[in-house]
């Protein structure tokens, strides 16, 4: 009967052990999955910036062609003759 009892607290207490690192485990998981929420989060933010910054950078450069083209005399006009 002691045999009996002392197997059932081994079990017992292996099923504890049990429980307890299947909830350090789920635990770990959650963090993990909240960390890598947020790295997508700043990953997608940073991509932003990014495409914001080559837009902002093309629309310069398109007013700088306007710009230059504007500065360049009128074919065919004589020199001089700014239209």
């Amino acid at each position: 009967m002691k045999q009996l009892h002392d197997e059932r607290k081994a079990l017992q207490a292996d099923a504890d052990n049990a429980v307890l690192n299947l909830e350090t485990e789920e635990q770990a998981r959650k963090r993990l999955r909240q960390a890598h929420l947020e790295q997508l989060k700043k990953s997608r933010a940073w991509q932003d910036l990014v495409e914001q910054r080559m837009r902002n950078d093309a629309r310069a450069s398109e007013q700088r062609d306007e710009a230059d083209q504007a500065d360049l005399p009128v074919k065919g006009s004589p020199p001089g003759d700014e239209r």
